[in-house]
Parts: structure tokens; C-alpha cells; sequence
């Protein structure tokens, strides 16, 4: 989503657009949630349900496009996609980036 990953800084959604603020204020409030859930369960079982979770909705919302189009094409993407996020977000908490605390 970020340019910092070789992206626009907006996505449109239809008639919607989604600016990169918008994106991390949603994807604050997944991580805000696992923190919350953090109090009773394992950070291994939580990244394991978050990442089902990814999948599944993907999964429903590749199969609910009237033109899905190339599913291996999709599958791609989307792990290019998360692969480019991880490293990037890994990065960045190595080196102890201020941005990156202002994200999680």
C-alpha cells in the first residue's frame, strides 16, 4: 500500500479511494485488536489466526468478484504483496524506525 513498497499512496475501491492514512488506521485497528487478545493468548497462535483470517477473507472476496479472473495470477499478488510487507516491516524494526511505532 505504501510507496515504501513500491506502491500508490491511494487504492480505489470502486467509487471509494483509500489514502495511506485511511490504510493504517484500519490496519492499526487489526493490531490493536491482536494486542487486546495478547492478554489470553499466545503471540504464535495469534499471528497463525490473523493470517488465516487474511486468507480467508481474501479467499471469500477473490470468489465474490464476478470476474476473479486468473486465481494463480491473485494468489501471486497477494503473497508478493505480504512477502514485500514483511520484509519491509521487518526492516523496520530492526533499524528502529520512528515510523514504524507509529504503525503498530
Amino acid at each position: 500500500m505504501s510507496e515504501r513498497w513500491g506502491h500508490k499512496p491511494t487504492v480505489t475501491t470502486g467509487e471509494k479511494i483509500m489514502l495511506e492514512s485511511d490504510f493504517f488506521e484500519v490496519s492499526d485497528e487489526f493490531i490493536n485488536l491482536a494486542n487486546d487478545l495478547a492478554n489470553e493468548w499466545a503471540q504464535p497462535m495469534l499471528s497463525a489466526s490473523i493470517m488465516h483470517a487474511a486468507a480467508r477473507f481474501n479467499a471469500f472476496h477473490l470468489m465474490s468478484q464476478n470476474d476473479a479472473g486468473d486465481i494463480n495470477t491473485a494468489i501471486d499478488f497477494l503473497t508478493t504483496q505480504y512477502r514485500q510487507m514483511l520484509i519491509e516491516n521487518l526492516r523496520e524494526l530492526k533499524s528502529g524506525q520512528p515510523d514504524m511505532l507509529n504503525h503498530s
